[in-house]
C-alpha cells in the first residue's frame, strides 16, 4: 500500500499540469461565427478571414482572452473595425485586403485578414 501512495501523487501532479495546460488555451483570441441554415444556429465555427463587398459588413464574436478587447484596422480606407462587448463589428469601405488586429486587456491578440471587392452593379438594386 505505501507504493502506491507515491504513485498516487505522481497521477495527480501530472493530472493537475494537463488541466492547468488546457485552461491555458482558453487565454488565446479566438475569432468566430455563428453557423446555421434557414435562420438556425446550428454552431458557430473559427474565422482567421473574411471576404466582404464594398458597400457591406460583417459581425463577428471575440471569443477568450479578459475583455475588454479593441481592434484596429491597418488601412482604414479598405475596412474599419468597432468592437461592442465581446462582438467585432468589421465594414467594407474601400476595394483592397488589410488585416484587423484584435487585442484584449492583457495584450493578448489575434489578426482578422479583410478582402474587400467592388459590388457589381447587378448586386447594387
Amino acid at each position: 500500500m505505501k507504493k502506491l501512495f507515491p504513485l498516487t501523487h505522481i497521477l495527480m501532479a501530472l493530472l493537475a499540469l494537463f488541466t492547468w495546460q488546457a485552461c491555458d488555451d482558453d487565454d488565446s483570441i479566438r475569432l468566430t461565427r455563428d453557423v446555421g441554415y434557414d435562420d438556425i444556429l446550428t454552431h458557430r465555427e473559427a474565422v482567421s478571414e473574411v471576404h466582404l463587398q464594398n458597400i457591406n459588413g460583417t459581425n463577428l464574436y471575440i471569443e477568450g482572452g479578459e475583455a475588454p478587447y479593441s481592434a484596429l484596422s491597418r488601412d482604414e480606407n479598405v475596412a474599419r473595425a468597432t468592437v461592442i462587448g465581446s462582438e467585432l463589428q468589421v465594414q467594407g469601405v474601400g476595394i483592397g485586403t488589410t488585416e484587423i488586429l484584435v487585442t484584449d486587456s492583457h495584450q493578448e491578440f489575434t489578426t482578422l485578414t479583410v478582402t474587400v471587392t467592388q459590388i457589381d452593379a447587378g448586386d447594387a438594386r
